[in-house]
């Protein structure tokens, strides 16, 4: 049963990055990411598809050696362990989606809710 977490806090990534737990269900989560301009999540992969969504603002994401420029309305894939990161040219809100869920993710969820 997907369980909403609209009350998640907000959990830094580093200084103009941080991300928040929309929904998790059985086989997918969503989360916001926050991005400064100029924010940057250096080149990572995990085995999860993921689909970034730009709710404003425009990102640029190298995913498997190869450059896209995503803007506000616009989508990008990630597939299962392609290594990618991601570089914001202007303020911006991203969607993220993955499926499987990321329990990673939802641990430090957990414990960042258990901080006063």
């Amino acid at each position: 049963m997907p369980s909403a977490t609209q009350e998640s806090p907000w959990i830094p990534v580093n200084e103009k990055v941080r991300r928040r737990t929309v929904l998790v269900g059985d086989k997918m989560m969503q989360m916001f990411v926050e991005f400064q301009k100029g924010g940057y999540t250096p080149p990572h992969a995990h085995v999860h598809d993921q689909v970034v969504h730009v709710v404003r603002g425009r990102m640029k994401f190298t995913v498997a050696g190869v450059e896209k420029t995503v803007e506000q309305g616009q989508s990008c894939y990630f597939p299962s362990n392609a290594p990618h990161d991601a570089t914001a040219l202007e303020d911006s809100l991203l969607l993220d989606t993955f499926t499987p869920i990321r329990d990673d993710l939802i641990a430090q969820d957990q414990e960042r809710s258990k901080q006063p």
